[in-house]
């Protein structure tokens, strides 16, 4: 279990994850604590040297992040793939 001191409070989760302005604390999957709106983060502090964990996404921003990931791919290819066609075209016209 970890703790967490927010606002003077110790709390304890399996689980905490802190957003721009919240912190979530779950235990075996249910949702234990909530604080929105958190404007001063140095309010807020993991104890016993704990880490914060990485949000779970949903089904549907996982299919988001994953198209987001393919665009990237896609351009990084197209750019590749130019690049490769000018050396071609450089080495055919008897540069290099």
């Amino acid at each position: 279990m970890k703790r967490i001191n927010i606002f003077g409070e110790v709390l304890e989760a399996e689980r905490i994850v802190s957003t721009e302005d919240s912190v979530t604390g779950t235990i075996q999957g249910r949702e234990v604590f909530r604080f929105s709106g958190i404007r001063d983060t140095n309010k807020v502090e993991l104890l016993d040297g704990a880490e914060w964990d990485e949000p779970v996404l949903s089904a549907e921003e996982q299919l988001r992040e994953s198209k987001r990931e393919i665009d990237l791919l896609k351009k990084r290819l197209d750019s590749s793939e130019d690049g490769l066609l000018s050396m071609m075209d450089i080495t055919i016209m008897g540069g290099m």
